[in-house]
């Protein structure tokens, strides 16, 4: 996965329609998982995601702490009830200083996004809702 600043609030998509085509299957869910959190207020944080078009995993991360290579997980889940966790790496550069993530009832004016574009667990994901 390409790089991100602290400062960045960005999205990194996992586009599994290759996989799912064959199949006649769809994405219900993803699931992020953060696997190196440091315990710190900068960790890399997932403020916002879902499936877009039925076939990519979208998360949008915020913060992470600079010079550090943050390990993450997609938990995916099709309709047809397939299960499959693909495991990569966010490296956070130093082009920025450390940045907490937004505030939850500061991301609608963080991230500017059509809602009804991402959907999670079938449902159009509102701005600001937490995700697990």
């Amino acid at each position: 996965m390409p790089a991100k600043s602290s400062a960045d609030i960005i999205d990194y998509t996992l586009d599994l329609s290759t996989w799912l085509a064959s199949t006649n299957d769809t994405i219900v869910t993803v699931t992020p998982i953060i696997q190196t959190l440091l315990g710190i207020s900068y960790d890399l944080a997932a403020i916002m995601g879902g499936v877009v078009d039925n076939y990519q995993a979208v998360i949008i991360f915020a913060a992470g702490p600079p010079n550090y290579l943050v390990a993450v997980s997609y938990k995916i889940v099709t309709a047809r009830g397939l299960v499959r966790v693909v495991p990569f790496i966010v490296p956070i550069n130093d082009i920025t200083s450390a940045t907490d993530p937004p505030a939850p009832d500061a991301i609608s004016y963080a991230v500017t996004m059509d809602s009804s574009a991402i959907t999670l667990n079938s449902s159009a994901v509102t701005l600001g809702a937490k995700i697990s």
